[in-house]
């Protein structure tokens, strides 16, 4: 868990947040040249309310 917490002029803001995320990635070679990834994350363990989910597309052109 990575915990996070501001402060003002040195002082906690007493706002602190942990969150534990996770995902998974799949990956496919088109071509010698050409890589299409794609992946899924989300929050799994946190201490508050908060939600997150991410969907990512990368796609790759080596040379």
């Amino acid at each position: 868990m990575i915990a996070v917490e501001t402060t003002t002029d040195g002082v906690p803001d007493d706002n602190r947040l942990n969150q534990l995320g996770g995902g998974l990635t799949l990956g496919y070679g088109i071509s010698r040249s050409w890589t299409i990834w794609a992946g899924y994350g989300e929050i799994i363990a946190k201490n508050d309310n908060s939600e997150g989910r991410m969907i990512r597309l990368r796609l790759i052109y080596a040379f």
